[in-house]
């Protein structure tokens, strides 16, 4: 019974305490509505004016009803809930986008987000292999865009580089610097928005419209580049991954090393790096390397770097380990006057190229060695004098010659082992079925060199595939005359009985 009586007594102080309960206490903090974040600070372009900070306008505390599960859908990424300008720009609904923008009255911050949803989305699909789907994106915003800003009025902190982008997507010419200036010319708004960028970078109006531009995907983000600005596509409408910036290192350079436009900009998905590097006519250049923290970039490397002298080096590594086809791709890589002008080098590719070549015909290649010795003509083409196609000598059409006159025009090559190396690739375009390629070659060698005793074995075995044996017979027997009976191939034998 006494525990009972405790019992009521305790539910009784309850009661009372509840009653009793006064209003809130002045001491706590007013709820604050959600839409009315903390003070947001717009950061103006360099050089301009100092940042407004912007304080949250002070509202009367609201009671938050818990929202319906399908009234805010979450955004694509499986963040937080879209934006109503999020949602018309992801369904491609541009009058919707454009009603939010104007009942909003106009802000400049909806119209980069726009700008910065639309590339968002636009890359993602691109990457997702739906091209045309990045196209309508980028078209929807870019004539979105147009509509609401005015070129005489674009607000100070209108995103030019966003809008720059924008056009050069729509256009195709992410890839193509040098074809730019019509599309910009013919877009009064992209010429308004290049001519500020000018102005503010204190360049010329051409290293604006040439500068790189690239999409980097890093960890979850997307960030575009332009010449050295940086962006984070989605924190400009998704606040909370907010990132603006510049390349990192721009301040150890000369005024002349930071024009954008000597600058391509490399990138990789998932690497969180990102390389600009200026190469000029000689090879030379800077390389700015800048690894993203999860923060900000910061710079890995600045180096001044000699791409020709690079080149060259990989070149040779790969010609001394008979690697030849990859020895020809490093040269495409960097075209240096260095590997052009090096006869030495040249002579040591047309030796391995040949070794190769035997190796890989040893072990039933014919095609890997038809490789092989492309590969090494090609690179010996330019020290050599050659013909791109045909690896004759240049001149070969205006001046037929001997192999003793072709030495005679420059020191330093080695006019046997380019025979050698010339009819052997003869040979082998005939292994491959390309008789009719390996003709004129053929017979341009018998003029370079009558007493060589493969040549009118190859051109046999080309006329031959060709249908014409009783031309073919009569190489055969030249060949016959010139060469040892225990060298002749079978074919041959019973070919000419």
């Amino acid at each position: 019974m006494r525990a009972f009586r405790f019992h009521w007594l305790i539910l009784l102080l309850l009661a009372l305490s509840s009653g009793c309960a006064g209003p809130p206490s002045e001491s706590k903090p007013e709820a604050r509505p959600p839409s009315l974040p903390a003070a947001t600070v717009v950061e103006p372009h360099p050089g301009e004016a100092k940042p407004i900070e912007i304080q949250p306008v002070e509202a009367t505390p609201v009671e938050i009803q818990p929202a319906e599960p399908a009234s805010e859908p979450a955004s694509a990424e499986g963040g937080p809930p879209a934006s109503e300008l999020e949602r018309a720009i992801q369904r491609g609904d541009w009058e919707k986008a454009q009603s939010v923008y104007e009942q909003a009255g106009r802000p400049v911050h909806l119209l980069n987000e726009a700008m910065a949803q639309g590339i968002y989305l636009a890359e993602r699909a691109r990457r997702a292999g739906n091209p045309e789907q990045a196209g309508q994106a980028i078209r929807g915003v870019r004539s979105l865009i147009r509509r609401l800003v005015s070129p005489e009025r674009v607000h100070e902190y209108f995103i030019d580089e966003l809008y720059f982008y924008l056009v050069l997507a729509d256009s195709d010419l992410i890839d193509q610097p040098l074809e730019r200036e019509k599309a910009i010319a013919e877009d009064s708004l992209a010429d308004k928005v290049v001519q500020r960028m000018a102005r503010r970078d204190r360049l010329a109006k051409e290293d604006v419209i040439q500068a790189p531009v690239a999409v980097c995907p890093i960890a979850d983000r997307y960030f575009l580049i332009v010449g050295f600005q940086i962006f984070d596509l989605e924190g400009l409408f998704r606040p909370e991954k907010l990132f603006r910036g510049t390349t990192p290192g721009l301040d150890q350079l000369s005024e002349g090393e930071r024009i954008p436009r000597m600058y391509d900009v490399f990138c990789t998905p998932n690497n969180p790096r990102i390389q600009w590097v200026n190469v000029s006519s000689g090879g030379r250049g800077i390389s700015i390397e800048a690894e993203w923290d999860g923060s900000r970039f910061r710079l890995v490397d600045l180096s001044r770097i000699d791409l020709a002298f690079e080149t060259y080096k990989k070149v040779r590594q790969h010609v001394e380990a008979g690697e030849l086809e990859k020895a020809l791709e490093a040269y495409m890589d960097g075209f240096t006057n260095r590997v052009e002008t090096d006869l030495e080098l040249a002579t040591l590719t047309l030796r391995q190229g040949l070794t190769v070549a035997r190796q890989r015909m040893a072990n039933g290649d014919t095609a890997g060695a038809l490789q092989a010795l492309h590969a090494a003509l090609t690179l010996a083409s330019i020290p050599y004098g050659l013909d791109d196609v045909t690896f004759l000598p240049q001149d070969w059409t205006d001046r037929p010659r001997s192999l003793e006159e072709w030495k005679r025009g420059r020191s330093g090559r080695d006019p046997l082992l380019y025979r050698e190396a010339l009819t052997e690739y003869a040979g082998l375009l005939v292994q491959n079925q390309r008789a009719r390629d390996a003709e004129p070659i053929l017979r341009a060698l018998l003029i370079f060199s009558p007493d060589y005793a493969p040549i009118y074995l190859y051109l046999g075995d080309a006329l031959w595939d060709q249908g014409l044996q009783e031309e073919a017979r009569d190489f055969y027997r030249q060949y016959r005359e010139r060469a040892p009976e225990d060298a002749w191939p079978e074919r041959v034998k019973v070919r000419t009985p």
